[in-house]
C-alpha cells in the first residue's frame, strides 16, 4: 500500500474521487474507500476508468451488497451499472456515469476480507484506523508463467486452429487466434521483454517490439490471411521458447513436427 494525492489527479477524475469520498463517508457502513488500477499506480490517463475498493463494516456487509446499485447511483449522474459475474466477482460493480462520461468500477469487499485480496490499493480514506491496517496485511504474490503448460497444450490448440482454417470456419480462426495471443505469445512476450500485464491491455507502451510483431497474427476474413496468421503464430511461439529457455522446459517436438508437417500439407509449404 502507498500514499496518492489526489490534487495531482487529472480531470474529472480528481472530481468524482473527491465526490465519492464525501457522499460515501456518510454511510455508517462504509469504514474506507481505496483506488486500485492506473489512478492507483500513476499511469492513468483521460481515458482511464477509476477502480474503487469500498471497506464495508462486516455486520453490514450483506446488506450493503444487497443495496450498492442504490449507494453508486446517489453519488453522480448514475447512467447504468451492472455485477461482475462474467471475471466472478458478485461484489464488484460496473458503472457508467454521465456530464462527464466516465467508466467507474467499484469492488464492495468486507474488512475481513481485505487481507485476503490479491492486488495492492492506494488508501484514500478511512471512518478510523482499521481498513488501513487491512491493506497492509496484502500480500501479493506476483504472477508466474507456467511454461510447461504452454507447451503442453500449443501444438494440440495450432492442429485444432488448422483443422477450421481447412474447414473455412473463418471466424471461429479469428476468435482462436486471439485467444492463442492472450494465453501464449502476450505472457510469453511480455515475460521475455521483462514486463508483467494482463493480456493485450497497453501492450503497445509495455512491449513495443513484440507488439509490432504480434501484428502478424491478426488475420483479416480472407483464406490466405488466415493461413499467415496461424504460421505467424508458430514463429513467434518457437522464437520466444527459444529466447527464453525456460529451466526444464521438455519440447514437445514430435508434437510439433507432426502438427508443423500437418499445417503445411493443408496450408502449403509457402506464406
Amino acid at each position: 500500500m502507498h500514499a496518492i494525492q489526489l490534487s495531482n489527479l487529472i480531470e474529472p477524475h480528481k472530481t468524482f474521487i473527491n465526490t465519492t469520498i464525501n457522499q460515501l463517508s456518510l454511510d455508517s457502513r462504509i469504514l474506507g474507500i481505496s483506488l486500485a488500477g492506473s489512478i492507483a499506480t500513476g499511469s492513468a490517463d483521460q481515458f482511464s476508468d477509476i477502480d474503487f475498493v469500498i471497506s464495508v463494516d462486516p455486520n453490514s456487509y450483506d446488506e450493503v451488497l444487497e443495496d450498492k446499485v442504490n449507494i453508486v447511483s446517489s453519488i453522480a449522474l448514475f447512467l447504468t451499472g451492472f455485477t461482475g459475474e462474467h471475471v466472478g466477482d458478485k461484489r464488484l460493480l460496473i458503472c457508467l456515469y454521465d456530464s462527464p462520461l466516465l467508466h467507474v468500477d467499484f469492488k464492495f469487499v468486507s474488512l475481513n476480507d481485505v487481507p485476503n485480496e490479491t492486488s495492492n490499493s492506494c488508501l484514500i480514506w478511512q471512518r478510523d484506523t482499521r481498513f488501513g491496517e487491512a491493506l497492509s496485511k496484502i500480500r501479493v504474490i506476483p504472477q508466474s508463467i507456467d511454461f510447461q503448460w504452454i507447451e503442453d497444450r500449443f501444438w494440440i490448440w495450432i492442429h485444432y486452429v488448422g483443422t477450421k482454417v481447412a474447414r473455412g470456419e473463418k471466424f471461429e480462426v479469428l476468435e482462436f487466434l486471439s485467444f492463442i495471443r492472450t494465453n501464449v505469445l502476450v505472457p510469453l512476450g511480455l515475460f521475455e521483454a521483462g514486463q508483467s500485464g494482463f493480456g493485450v491491455r497497453k501492450l503497445e507502451f509495455l512491449a513495443p517490439e513484440f507488439a509490432q510483431e504480434l501484428k502478424e497474427t491478426v488475420a483479416s476474413y480472407d483464406q490466405k490471411s488466415l493461413e499467415s496468421a496461424v504460421k505467424s503464430c508458430i514463429r513467434i511461439y518457437i522464437n520466444l521458447r527459444t529466447k527464453i529457455k525456460a529451466k526444464g522446459l521438455h519440447h514437445h517436438l514430435d508434437c510439433q513436427k507432426a502438427t508443423m508437417d500437418f499445417i503445411d500439407s493443408i496450408f502449403g509449404s509457402g506464406g
